[in-house]
């Protein structure tokens, strides 16, 4: 077993304090989502603590445990701990799932971009008044921009 480095019992003193506190494995991912869940659905009204316990260098036998995992000590053995921990053979994987989430979240952002500009077109159109005020704001010019004065 690794030297302990810190021996307070965070979850304790957070528990004193009145918040809700969950202990999870860090290195499960489902336990990681249906925490959040569960916080993000509670109704208690306190605020919530997430103990994520991990292990440094999980999967890496040579250094697992200890501070040889940080830096170059442990990125020899990144390929074998990939292999070990089952994901493929490629130095930037990322998974099809999460691939499709983020195409399907930019056309999302682009639609929503769209609707923006036509409503910035449209309102432009009715306020000249004020759109001419914005500009010359966003140009720095005038004593009365928003822009142009700091009042820090």
């Amino acid at each position: 077993m690794a030297p302990v480095t810190q021996s307070e019992d965070t979850a304790a003193r957070y528990r004193a304090y009145g918040w809700d506190v969950y202990e999870i494995d860090g290195h499960s991912f489902e336990e990681i989502f249906e925490t959040f869940e569960k916080a993000k659905s509670a109704t208690s009204g306190k605020p919530h603590f997430i103990v994520s316990k991990t292990l440094i260098g999980k999967g890496i036998p040579q250094v697992c445990g200890t501070n040889k995992a940080h830096g170059e000590a442990g990125v020899r053995f990144v390929p074998e701990s990939r292999t070990a921990i089952g994901l493929p053979d490629e130095p930037f994987f990322v998974s099809p799932e999460t691939k499709a989430y983020f195409a399907e979240h930019k056309e999302s952002l682009h639609a929503r971009y769209s609707e923006w500009k036509t409503a910035y077109k449209n309102w432009r159109g009715a306020n000249k008044d004020l759109a001419a005020e914005l500009d010359a704001a966003a140009r720095k010019e005038g004593s009365q921009s928003a822009f142009a004065h700091s009042e820090v």
